[in-house]
């Protein structure tokens, strides 16, 4: 009764709604936030929303204290920096597209994995891993590899053999 091309461009859009960026309190935000199984931010969201512990005490006891620095604001979980303005806290997925961005994006420099993770907190983004997975990305970046300079020194110093 309806034709393909109405039902390819409503998958279409539903997908680019998914991965659409706006800019809210500015900072840049996901209009529709992906639900992943092991995201590292469902504990702290359960418990601003609905105040639910580990079962643990011991656990329970350290969770409050690390969650004194987490803030939901409209659904969305900020940690609170000690520079003062409030970072985002962004899901594994939403971190590679913040990291692709910001590494080689349109004003993206190919810098280093410290300075690509310290460039991510300043801009107001928060994960957990922020410094292994920045390092492990510039790692990978193709035009960093293609592009280093290259060193023409030996990679051990040069041992004289002396003739008899």
């Amino acid at each position: 009764m309806k034709p393909a091309i109405r039902q390819n461009e409503q998958q279409n859009a539903s997908k680019a709604a998914t991965t659409q960026w706006t800019y809210e309190t500015g900072i840049l935000c996901t209009a529709i936030p992906r639900e992943e199984p092991d995201d590292w931010r469902k504990p702290y969201i359960s418990w601003l929303r609905d105040e639910v512990l580990p079962p643990d005490q011991k656990d329970a006891r350290s969770f409050k204290m690390k969650s004194s620095r987490f803030v939901l604001i409209d659904g969305i979980l900020f940690r609170k920096s000690s520079a003062g303005p409030y970072q985002r806290c962004l899901s594994a997925q939403e971190a590679q597209t913040v990291m692709c961005d910001i590494h080689s994006g349109d004003c993206g420099n190919h810098t280093g994995g410290r300075s690509l993770s310290n460039k991510a907190l300043r801009l107001g983004y928060f994960w957990p891993t922020i410094r292994n997975d920045a390092t492990n990305y510039v790692k990978k970046c193709e035009e960093c590899q293609k592009h280093a300079p290259v060193s023409h020194q030996p990679a051990e110093h040069m041992h004289p053999i002396i003739s008899p």
